[in-house]
């Protein structure tokens, strides 16, 4: 066994390790927090909250990069029956399109810019489901409302 498949085994086992531990240990501040809000046997902690969001993101983060080594992501066939090396060929290539995509969206926007269009993003998700809230409140009025704005 050469030393690259090695390393990435000892790099897999680590990031395994890391899985379990990240999700062995969001199960005290979640647990905190779940018995200081209904009950008064603890105090309230503040830091129990920021300690599970960046525990889920990163146990995220981290089973998405063990989900991409062990291939147990949701996958779309489009291609009918091919040989194993057909297979390979399509996984390859479709890696390599990913990569390139990414590499074009980090020269066009660059690294610093990458926060900005993400909140950009999420302002226009928000401003979207506002919208989509307003319409669903304007469909429930009445009809007798809506005359009477229709007179006015």
């Amino acid at each position: 066994m050469n030393a690259w498949r090695r390393f990435t085994r000892a790099y897999a086992a680590l990031l395994n390790g890391l899985l379990v531990a990240s999700v062995a240990i969001l199960v005290l501040p979640v647990s905190m927090q779940i018995f200081s809000r209904f009950t008064r046997l603890i105090p309230h902690y503040i830091w129990t909250e920021e300690m599970a969001r960046f525990l889920f993101i990163w146990m995220i983060m981290i089973g998405a990069m063990v989900g991409v080594r062990e291939g147990a992501h949701f996958e779309v066939d489009l291609w009918p029956r091919m040989s194993a090396r057909a297979q390979a060929i399509v996984r390859l290539f479709a890696s390599l399109a990913i990569l390139v995509f990414l590499v074009i969206v980090l020269v066009l926007f660059g690294a610093n810019r990458l926060p900005e269009l993400a909140r950009s993003l999420g302002s226009s998700v928000k401003e979207f489901k506002k919208g989509v809230n307003e319409a669903k409140t304007e469909d429930t009025t009445s009809p007798a409302r809506k005359e009477e704005e229709k007179k006015a």
